[in-house]
């Protein structure tokens, strides 16, 4: 999920709850936003 969303140019993803509702002007704990990050591996 995360490679599409980088392949999109989007900058992460959210997931929540299934039976989580929509709160106008709120955030919700039930709502988590996972932002893409880059990587670099030094050695």
């Amino acid at each position: 999920m995360l490679d599409l969303a980088r392949e999109h140019g989007l900058e992460g993803v959210v997931a929540k709850r299934v039976d989580s509702t929509y709160r106008p002007g709120r955030r919700s704990p039930t709502w988590i936003k996972t932002p893409l990050r880059n990587n670099t591996e030094v050695t």
